[in-house]
């Protein structure tokens, strides 16, 4: 059953702005007084602007920390959000939904995949994995972008390679002054691929997300240790709307993380 509280926003007030690229922006909130917000990594709210609307956002930052929300300006609610600025309120509900399980990954080698603003969400659980790092084995991130100026996270993720994580960044096509790799990350796995014995979770585009995973699979890594974040097939956060009703799951309620197993019958 969902709790009252569910339906109703609380009141929440922006703290702080930063411009990742020309059109993604993360907000950093303080929900009712208090600048500590508990979630798990991989789980999402959802924001509200008065006289707009509301949308489903994953967090991106870590858990304890301040709420902050990485957002890209492509509809109106996102829009409205880009016209604010610290100090004025929205609204919040949740936190909502699955999460990347990391408390059960004690041990393992742990490898991130993320496409695009898809880092949004994986970014929370890179986090919270650097802060416990002691309870896990190697630390890796492959992180593709169809261009140098569409990474987001680019001073964070100086310091991420600073604190042990090994990070391997590509983008879609050739372009001056870049010298990392370049083409898809699936293909990125294929010249560095991971321990066959780790553990990995993956966002991004639909497609990004099926190649990915398709590849970590041919590794030798089992479907139920590949986790993947459907967050874009969200809408009201606790399945009232059906909008991400697909195959009899919710997105929004029994995922949006599925290990790959679940996630193919979804995906399709």
């Amino acid at each position: 059953m969902v709790e009252i509280s569910s339906y109703i926003p609380e009141k929440a007030k922006i703290i702080g702005l930063k411009d990742e690229t020309r059109d993604i922006r993360t907000f950093t909130l303080e929900e009712g007084g208090k600048k500590a917000f508990f979630f798990e990594p991989g789980q999402f709210v959802e924001l509200s602007v008065i006289g707009v609307g509301e949308s489903p956002f994953s967090i991106s930052s870590a858990p304890g920390e301040a709420l902050g929300l990485t957002v890209k300006n492509v509809g109106d609610v996102t829009q409205a959000m880009f016209n604010l600025k610290k100090g004025d309120e929205v609204g919040v509900r949740g936190p909502f939904g699955t999460h990347y399980p990391l408390e059960k990954m004690t041990g393992r080698d742990l490898v991130f995949v993320a496409g695009g603003f898809g880092m949004a969400s994986l970014a929370s659980a890179v986090k919270h994995a650097l802060r416990n790092k002691k309870k896990f084995g190697r630390l890796s991130l492959y992180y593709g972008a169809r261009s140098p100026d569409e990474f987001v996270f680019t001073s964070e993720i100086k310091q991420w390679t600073k604190r042990g994580l090994k990070v391997t960044r590509t983008i879609d096509n050739k372009c001056k002054g870049w010298k990392e790799c370049v083409g898809f990350v699936h293909e990125a796995m294929k010249h560095r691929p991971p321990s066959k014995d780790c553990t990995a979770f993956v966002c991004g585009p639909p497609r990004m997300i099926d190649a990915a995973a398709a590849q970590l699979a041919d590794t030798g890594i089992s479907e139920k240790r590949i986790f993947v974040s459907l967050e874009r097939k969200m809408c009201c956060g606790i399945g009232k709307c059906g909008h991400c009703l697909v195959h009899g799951k919710y997105v929004c309620r029994d995922g949006p993380v599925f290990n790959y197993e679940e996630a193919k019958e979804v995906m399709e």
